[in-house]
């Protein structure tokens, strides 16, 4: 589960552009989110996995009109059809990878350069981790924040320093 502002900073989009795409407009929501219930993270693994493709198709070009209408177009036969191998794989995302079931199992986040860095419900609790180190980035950037230097931190992980670099980079301008 993941906050609004998680996701958000996680996708490089807006907070409230995730609020658009929540709220339905003449049909259901591009993606599944939880009503609010104080602070608590309302957004399902599922409904990143819609976000990461809405905002994907976003970036390519794609208004968010006709976007709206090909979901509602395929929402009755793929309940969520924006997480589906069966729908998205058209689209080709290569940033999405896809369990046996057909539906989104970790998501490759967008931003970084150097390294590779995944979110996926069954490794560290959702949280983003440098694949390959299995790394989360909030370790690295703790360390970082806590003046370990860029090598250190490379050599306890298993990483290049400029991998951690990258890591940090976009991880704290994300916080920002």
């Amino acid at each position: 589960m993941y906050t609004l502002r998680e996701a958000a900073g996680y996708l490089r989009v807006p907070k409230s552009t995730l609020q658009t795409w929540a709220r339905p407009q003449r049909g259901s929501p591009l993606i599944t989110v939880f009503p609010r219930a104080g602070q608590q993270a309302t957004m399902p693994f599922i409904g990143f996995a819609q976000a990461y493709a809405v905002a994907t198709l976003r970036c390519a070009g794609v208004p968010l009109r006709r976007i709206r209408q090909g979901v509602e177009i395929v929402r009755n036969d793929v309940e969520y059809a924006l997480a589906s191998r069966r729908c998205f794989t058209v689209l080709s995302c290569d940033g999405i990878e896809y369990g046996r079931d057909g539906w989104a199992s970790e998501i490759a986040l967008p931003g970084y350069t150097d390294s590779h860095v995944i979110v996926n419900p069954e490794v560290a609790f959702g949280l983003p981790i440098v694949a390959g180190a299995g790394a989360r980035v909030e370790d690295l950037v703790d360390r970082f924040l806590a003046g370990d230097t860029l090598t250190d931190i490379a050599d306890d992980f298993d990483m290049t320093s400029r991998e951690v670099e990258d890591v940090i980079r976009v991880a704290t301008r994300t916080a920002a």
